[in-house]
């Protein structure tokens, strides 16, 4: 357990740092709205857009530069440290639930990343929203099928 414990710590590091970072430059995670990545519910085109619009020149070098690094290593350890975890507890087949969590992470990121530059904003504005409620889903069905290994370990 002990590769999964350090992954978890480090993701638990980064994720304190993502928090300092949204914190940081404009009060409540970016002004008066939550950013598109913590909208659990997702977001329609024209919330994504008074949402870019509404940053201010720090929020936005902030949000697009270093948040950006951190929030690509997050979903990364964050996902590794489930599929050890999830593997050790011999649920071999269930880290493709991980997996899926990282990867839908990632691709949420670059995609609202790249609104502002794209010339369908309300097609990928909605295709991001998707992977957002894509992530949180994968990442709550990662995290029961953790805690089901748990307690099935527990009940032998």
């Amino acid at each position: 357990m002990r590769l999964g414990a350090v992954l978890a710590m480090a993701a638990a590091l980064c994720y304190a740092l993502l928090i300092h970072l949204m914190l940081r430059d404009g009060g409540a995670l970016f002004g008066d709205q939550a950013a598109l990545d913590l909208r659990v519910a997702g977001y329609t085109a024209e919330e994504a857009r008074r949402w870019l619009e509404g940053l201010t020149e720090a929020q936005r070098a902030t949000y697009f530069g270093a948040l950006a690094m951190v929030d690509t290593l997050f979903p990364v350890l964050l996902g590794a440290a489930l599929a050890v975890f999830l593997w050790q507890l011999g649920g071999k087949w269930v880290i493709a639930l991980p997996v899926a969590y990282a990867v839908s992470d990632l691709l949420e990121n670059s995609t609202i990343r790249s609104l502002p530059e794209v010339a369908n904003f309300a097609q990928t504005a909605t295709w991001a929203s998707t992977l957002t409620l894509w992530k949180f889903a994968s990442l709550l069905v990662a995290a029961l099928a953790l805690g089901w290994r748990i307690w099935q370990r527990r009940q032998r």
